[in-house]
């Protein structure tokens, strides 16, 4: 989870957040399902105040907090982070600012096509006139999870048993695909995003990411088409991966034609650059708000519904 304040280049913190998801409900100690809520929200709470008052050293009672959700992010989740953040940190207001048009704001363009190289997903948003099409947007399963799970196994065979979570993640962050001895590294990656299923269904989550990225554009009309595919951008926690983006490109090139890739300063430059343009509003105007915040005093969860889905 990353932090900061607007007008900064980049994050002021990065905090790792335990895997506290539960297999079964033997593991709760209570029978009521509401009791994993419980737990989660304590869980939220520690790694919040850890941020707000050893990281940031501010008080969370004169915050306007913009949070950044994936494309896919659910309206319980949601709920869940403002019930959290208000309820125990009384914040003056929350915004949820979707990520993908802040990562085209970054890159300099109104519209684009943003990859998303998700743990849990890979997702394909276009953008036009920073607007998600969220209706025309696809994703996989075929994630950096996914990926991961494959090195592993390929690092496996190749003899070395007691590689940690970490060392696969140092050995795939610090590869490189132009190299011709990184065998490992290219396998894995022709497995999991390019490798086309035999089974012969259309399953999105069996697509590889040269097929889903040409389904979504077919689903675009000629003018809108043009306008993303001269903008692929890609961002993600293996977006960094050298040679993996000119790869994803060329094949992309010899799948629908025509496809450039252009350089994003990822989602918090968006943001900060979004936030930074409007601020001297808000300071000298309190009735300023950004679109779809939602104040303290005004927060409901039917209204936050409502909200969320306008």
């Amino acid at each position: 989870m990353k932090a900061g304040f607007s007008g900064n280049p980049k994050e002021l913190c990065c905090l790792n957040v335990p895997d506290v998801r539960v297999e079964s409900m033997s593991e709760i100690d209570s029978p009521w399902l509401w009791e994993a809520e419980k737990q989660n929200s304590v869980h939220l709470e520690r790694l919040l105040r850890h941020m707000f008052n050893q990281e940031l050293l501010v008080d969370a009672k004169q915050l306007r907090v913009m949070i950044l959700p994936p494309t896919n992010c659910s309206i319980p989740l949601k709920q869940f982070i403002s019930r959290v953040l208000f309820n125990r940190f009384n914040v003056t207001s929350i915004t949820f600012q979707p990520a993908a048009p802040l990562a085209v704001l970054s890159s300099g363009s109104r519209c684009g096509l943003v990859i998303d190289l998700g743990w849990e997903e890979l997702t394909v948003v276009p953008v036009y006139d920073l607007r998600e099409m969220i209706p025309q947007s696809s994703s996989t399963v075929r994630g950096a999870k996914a990926f991961h799970g494959r090195m592993a196994e390929i690092l496996r065979e190749e003899g070395n048993e007691d590689m940690s979570f970490h060392q696969v993640e140092n050995h795939i962050n610090h590869g490189d695909l132009r190299d011709a001895s990184q065998t490992a590294l290219k396998t894995a990656v022709e497995d999991v995003l390019f490798t086309t299923p035999q089974d012969g269904h259309e399953d999105d989550n069996e697509m590889n990411v040269v097929d889903l990225v040409a389904k979504v554009l077919n689903r675009l009309d000629i003018e809108t088409r043009g306008a993303v595919s001269d903008n692929i951008m890609f961002t993600g926690i293996y977006s960094n991966i050298k040679g993996l983006q000119s790869m994803i490109i060329q094949r992309l090139k010899e799948k629908i034609g025509t496809a450039r890739g252009i350089k994003t300063l990822g989602y918090w430059a968006g943001a900060s650059l979004y936030v930074s343009s409007i601020e001297w509003c808000l300071v000298h105007d309190e009735r300023s708000r950004f679109p779809g915040e939602i104040s303290r005093d005004r927060f409901d969860e039917r209204w936050l519904m409502e909200e969320m889905t306008a």
